[in-house]
């Protein structure tokens, strides 16, 4: 049985909302309406902007084992970046920053990040391995990675209707 394209567009968007720690239809709408007023790619607009928030730098530099927990350490003042403590998962990464853990989780996080189970991307580069990350580049959609056959294709087709 073929699924109808509202059908595809709408699991296509869930499994996406879903790989980024469950974030809100709100915040992800949000998202894509910058990106598709901003010049360039809506879809490369979207990546770059769910891939350079602080929650999910958190997770691919393996500080946390997941986004939610990675938002949790946000919220509960272990993550710096640039040297100042940071509150807001949300928080938009520039080229060039800095992401560390603060001093007294630096123990917790070693046990994690040797069982880790993603390498690092290539857009974030870890600077010593047991506190410390940097935002280096912009991704590509090929160099995110994903868990799922997530489409974000189908994500900028159900927002465009």
């Amino acid at each position: 049985m073929n699924k109808k394209p509202y059908a595809l567009q709408l699991a296509a968007k869930q499994k996406l909302r879903q790989e980024y720690g469950d974030i809100s239809e709100h915040t992800l709408r949000r998202i894509h309406d910058i990106s598709a007023a901003s010049r360039g790619q809506t879809i490369s607009g979207m990546i770059a902007r769910l891939e350079n928030r602080l929650e999910t730098a958190v997770f691919r530099l393996n500080f946390a084992p997941s986004i939610k927990s990675a938002r949790q350490l946000i919220k509960h003042r272990k993550i710096k970046v640039n040297g100042k403590i940071v509150t807001a998962p949300s928080y938009e990464l520039r080229i060039g920053d800095e992401i560390e853990i603060q001093e007294g989780m630096v123990n917790s996080l070693q046990v994690q990040m040797v069982n880790a189970k993603h390498d690092v991307p290539t857009y974030f580069e870890v600077l010593t391995p047991d506190r410390k990350g940097k935002y280096i580049n912009t991704p590509n959609i090929e160099d995110v990675p994903y868990s799922e056959n997530v489409e974000p294709n189908l994500v900028i087709e159900f927002y465009a209707r």
